[in-house]
């Protein structure tokens, strides 16, 4: 028998089934297996309708302790109504289980559909954006160049604190420095060396000179 036969039984019938296997196979894991149905679901479903499983007895008896079979069924308290009453309510019970688990797949589906929407919509305002972005960016970097940039002051010759005559001195310097002096006087030649000389050395003075 396979899962589409077993369902069609009623409640009774397939309680009556697995008794009747159990003589053979001692096994409810490998009636199940032979069905193809979960062994939770029969023992959810059994016990739905009033049955348990008696170790003892290796079959399911009602919790009445009555035992259930084709042949004692004439013994039961079980009415047929009763039976078609089972098992309505048992499929009713799977059903609504069923629907639950729809629903709660369907909300877990609306959700994610949700966020990924609103990620989208995120996605295209920063694609609105990227033209207001990068401009922020490059006035950043414009403004950090800027703001490392060292101003050259205006090279001017204060002639105010020339005083005195010239007068020849001989002095030695490192011949990088003397050289890096003359290029710089050359790039300067509107003015004169020695005046050249003795801003600087003036400059070094009023610097260092506390």
């Amino acid at each position: 028998m396979d899962r589409k036969e077993f369902d069609k039984l009623d409640i009774l019938e397939q309680i009556d089934y697995f008794n009747q296997k159990l003589k053979e196979v001692s096994s409810i894991s490998k009636i199940c297996e032979s069905i193809g149905i979960p062994s939770s679901t029969v023992r959810d479903r059994f016990k739905r309708a009033g049955f348990k499983y008696e170790q003892n007895k290796k079959c399911y008896q009602s919790n009445t302790n009555e035992t259930l079979s084709k042949s004692d069924k004439s013994n039961t308290l079980v009415t047929p109504n009763e039976r078609t009453k089972n098992t309505k309510n048992i499929i009713s019970q799977e059903n609504n289980y069923n629907t639950e688990n729809t629903k709660l797949i369907q909300a877990n589906d609306l959700k994610q559909i949700s966020d990924i929407m609103n990620f989208k919509n995120d996605i295209l305002e920063l694609i609105d954006l990227k033209q207001e972005i990068k401009n922020t960016i490059e006035a950043v970097k414009k403004y950090e160049f800027e703001s490392n940039v060292i101003d050259i002051p205006e090279l001017k010759i204060d002639f105010s604190k020339m005083e005195g005559s010239i007068k020849n001195r001989s002095f030695k310097v490192y011949e990088g420095v003397l050289e890096k002096f003359l290029k710089f006087a050359k790039k300067n030649s509107n003015f004169k060396q020695q005046d050249l000389l003795a801003q600087a050395m003036v400059e070094f003075v009023e610097r260092y000179d506390r």
